[in-house]
C-alpha cells in the first residue's frame, strides 16, 4: 500500500526515480492500539561505500587429462546391472 501511494504521488515518485540519491532507509511503525502502519523513507546522497571487497578470480581453461570424456566400465556393482548375473 505504501509503495502504491509513493509511486502514485508525483512528488514522491520524483524522489523515487531520482538519480541524485545513492542510499535509502525505509522504516515501518505499527500503532499497537489500531494496527495502523506508518511507513517512512529517507533518501540521501553520500560517499560510495559499496565497492567490492574481493578481487575477481578468472580461472584458466587448459587442455589436460580431464578435458576428454571417459566412460566407466560396467561392473556387477553398477546400478544398471543390479539383479543381473
Amino acid at each position: 500500500m505504501a509503495n502504491y501511494q509513493w509511486v502514485h504521488s508525483p512528488s514522491h515518485y520524483a524522489i523515487l526515480m531520482s538519480t541524485s540519491y545513492n542510499y535509502v532507509g525505509v522504516g515501518l511503525a505499527i500503532d499497537p492500539d489500531t494496527g495502523m502502519k506508518i511507513w517512512t523513507a529517507v533518501y540521501l546522497r553520500g560517499p560510495d561505500r559499496t565497492a567490492a571487497r574481493a578481487t575477481v578470480y578468472t580461472p584458466k581453461v587448459v587442455a589436460g587429462p580431464t578435458s576428454t570424456t571417459r566412460y566407466a566400465k560396467p561392473t556387477s556393482r553398477s546400478p544398471n546391472r543390479i539383479g543381473r548375473t
